[in-house]
C-alpha cells in the first residue's frame, strides 16, 4: 500500500476523534472484489451498524479492510433531507456551456468532472 492509504479504524456520523488534529471526512467510493462482496451481503447487520447506521461498520466488526486515501476535496453530502434539497437546488442550477458541465453554488462555478 501506498502512502496515501490507510486502512479505517471506524466511521461515525458524529466527529470522531474527540479534541485537537485532523479529522477526515468520509467520501464513499467502493472498489469490491467479488468474493469480498459476497461475504459482505451475507453478514447480518452488526451492532455497531445499527447503532451508527453505517454500513462499513458491519464490514470493519466482520475483521474486513476498508482502505482510505486522501482526496483535494470532498464533493457534499447527501444524508438527510436538507442535504437532498440543497443537491437538487444545485442541480437545478447546472450550466451546460462549450461542453462543459459545471455547477452554480455560492455564486462560484465549480467544475462537476
Amino acid at each position: 500500500e501506498g502512502q496515501n492509504c490507510v486502512p479505517a479504524l471506524y466511521f461515525s456520523r458524529n466527529l470522531i476523534p474527540w479534541g485537537k488534529g485532523d479529522l477526515w471526512r468520509h467520501v464513499g467510493i467502493y472498489a469490491w472484489r467479488r468474493k469480498a462482496l459476497t461475504h459482505f451481503v451475507h453478514l447480518p447487520e452488526s451492532g455497531l451498524e445499527k447503532r451508527e447506521h453505517l454500513e462499513q461498520l458491519r464490514a470493519l466488526e466482520a475483521g474486513m479492510r476498508i482502505g482510505c486515501a486522501r482526496v483535494a476535496q470532498a464533493p457534499c453530502s447527501v444524508d438527510t433531507l436538507e442535504d437532498l434539497q440543497r443537491v437538487r437546488q444545485i442541480y437545478r442550477s447546472i450550466i451546460i456551456k462549450d461542453g462543459t458541465t459545471s455547477y452554480c453554488l455560492s455564486g462560484k462555478a465549480r467544475s462537476l468532472f
